[in-house]
């Protein structure tokens, strides 16, 4: 659970260091702050790394607010979860573990 909360911090403080795409609509921006998240599915599971992605987002509205009536944060939370799980099964589905 705390490994979970400082990846969360970690992600939040990573969303603030987004940056726009050149020749680009404004919306399109560039940020590092799905690594912990993945991080996150690699060493505690899916559920945890959903639960950073949720975390972070709340800690970007609380701090930051929003200009998109939630409509980008829920795409945003809905893109990590379409990349996470097929990642998740792909892994589990090759029998990788963590043993060295």
């Amino acid at each position: 659970m705390v490994l979970t909360a400082m990846l969360a911090g970690l992600a939040g403080a990573l969303m603030s260091l987004e940056f726009s795409l050149p020749m680009m609509p404004p919306f399109y921006k560039i940020d590092f702050s799905d690594v912990p998240s993945i991080i996150a599915l690699f060493s505690l599971g899916p559920v945890s790394a959903v639960l950073v992605e949720v975390i972070k987002l709340i800690v970007k509205v609380v701090t930051v607010g929003t200009n998109t009536d939630y409509v980008g944060e829920l795409a945003n939370l809905l893109g990590i979860v379409l990349f996470i799980l097929p990642t998740w099964f792909v892994y589990k589905k090759m029998n990788k573990t963590t043993k060295l």
